[in-house]
């Protein structure tokens, strides 16, 4: 009767191991096999570009504006070089602008950019930088814009001097 006992173990034994491996093997292919649903990466990384804006009247810069054409909001920094050209348009010297520039909400710090009071959404312009027109019988006017995100930054950096600043490595923020 022993005997009779340990073979029906044994064969309750093997069958389940059977049906253990059975199960096993269906579950990984049905999950190796299985479809889903593809993913949609909505991911949209951040655009940090800008545009300069002159407005020209007749023989005058009467304007001049920088536009965030990016997708984030950004710091908006400006070079302005004044140029002194003759009659056939060949550049002869450097013109003093210091007098059109400066408009309210710019301010010119050491390095000679103008930075912008405040950040700049996207799409949006910032407040004209020329105090008055600038007549261009004999001057070539040529306004430089960069933009830097403006979130992200530590939140120490309140000012656009202070995010290029930062972004130069020049301050820990």
């Amino acid at each position: 009767m022993k005997f009779q006992f340990a073979k029906k173990k044994a064969l309750i034994l093997a069958l389940s191991a059977a049906l253990l491996l059975a199960g096993a093997t269906g579950g990984a292919l049905a999950y190796l096999t299985g479809e889903a649903d593809p993913v949609v990466n909505s991911f949209v990384p951040g655009a940090v570009t800008c545009e300069v804006v002159q407005t020209v009247t007749g023989d005058a810069e009467t304007g001049a504006k920088v536009r965030n054409t990016g997708n984030v909001r950004a710091w908006i920094r400006a070079a302005v070089v004044g140029n002194t050209v003759n009659a056939d348009g060949y550049l002869t010297g450097n013109a003093d602008l210091s007098s059109y520039l400066g408009a309210s909400g710019w301010t010119q710090h050491t390095d000679g950019y103008w930075y912008w009071s405040g950040k700049v959404e996207p799409q949006a312009l910032t407040g004209e930088l020329l105090t008055d027109d600038i007549d261009l019988n004999g001057t070539l006017v040529t306004v430089l814009a960069e933009a830097i995100q403006a979130d992200g930054m530590p939140e120490s950096v309140t000012t656009a001097i202070a995010a290029f600043e930062y972004a130069n490595g020049g301050g820990n923020g």
